[in-house]
């Protein structure tokens, strides 16, 4: 599909993906990376349903991963399929759909040569019940459309676009109630493959997911308490906000400010990283 088409046939596509027009080929600070996909967030958090085989539901929790030369993010799939716009992506290893804990889903934002995918980590359906994960998403996608293989849904999407109304999970822009959006690093990174993308480091905790329910949501606490440290938020409204115990917030914050005292990353490459870790890197790499 060419792009005029792109942006004739869905004004929330359009919309969504408006700075693409600005800042793919010519990224030159972070700063503009983060005004891109905070603009993305905010039309696809507060002004977008996802339909599940017509039943709409609201996109809660987004991570973004995104490379090409000027913003290579070591953490990007790379898959061919993100170097599309507007079309869906469940995640591959090779030619296999990932299965267990490890599957997910993307909408794509590439452009041909830069890779794009924004990964959707938590669901709110109908009725209110949140669906938190984004292995736990495709499952419930699966059972929505009734069936049991990731590979049926992909085949029954057909390469459609997002905003195809034949598909089974179609985009639509709405009026729906605005929400507070935050943002925070993304969940479940590691320095683990650092030898082979020594740019890891740079990467691992950029502020690059964005979601509007940070009491329900459990996973990922931890990188939300310290984001708000981070933007000067006392402890009692961290509180307030994430539902985290006092006494949770204040350990996470002071393993924050033994980290900001120290330089060396080398103890933490090539491994899992527990929660004192991540305070800690937060600390070193803020």
């Amino acid at each position: 599909m060419d792009r005029t088409h792109f942006f004739e046939s869905s004004s929330i596509i359009a919309q969504m993906l408006r700075p693409y027009e600005l800042f793919a080929n010519i990224i030159v600070n972070d700063k503009e990376v983060v005004e891109w996909f905070t603009e993305i967030a905010s039309q696809l958090l507060n002004r977008t349903s996802l339909l599940v085989c017509g039943k709409p539901h609201r996109l809660v929790e987004l991570e973004f991963y995104y490379y090409n030369e000027a913003h290579p993010d070591p953490f990007a799939h790379r898959h061919p399929l993100q170097l599309t716009w507007g079309r869906w992506y469940f995640h591959r290893q090779r030619d296999n759909y990932r299965g267990g804990s490890f599957k997910g889903l993307d909408l794509t934002f590439g452009d041909n040569t830069a890779f794009g995918g924004i990964l959707i980590r938590s669901l709110e359906a109908a009725d209110g019940t949140l669906i938190d994960g984004p292995s736990l998403c495709v499952d419930h996608l699966l059972a929505q459309a009734e069936v049991s293989q990731v590979g049926e849904l992909d085949q029954a999407i057909d390469a459609r676009v997002a905003w195809d109304s034949n598909s089974p999970l179609v985009l639509e822009e709405t009026t729906i109630e605005q929400r507070q959006i935050f943002d925070s690093a993304r969940v479940g990174l590691s320095l683990k493959r650092v030898h082979s993308y020594p740019n890891m480091p740079q990467y691992l905790l950029r502020p690059y997911r964005y979601l509007t329910e940070p009491q329900r949501i459990r996973k990922g606490k931890l990188y939300l308490v310290l984001a708000l440290h981070l933007q000067q938020v006392s402890q009692e409204v961290i509180h307030q906000l994430t539902g985290c115990s006092r006494k949770t917030i204040e350990r996470y914050i002071l393993d924050f400010e033994t980290g900001c005292q120290e330089k060396d990353l080398v103890s933490y490459f090539g491994r899992d990283l527990k929660p004192k870790d991540l305070c800690l890197l937060h600390g070193i790499l803020k």
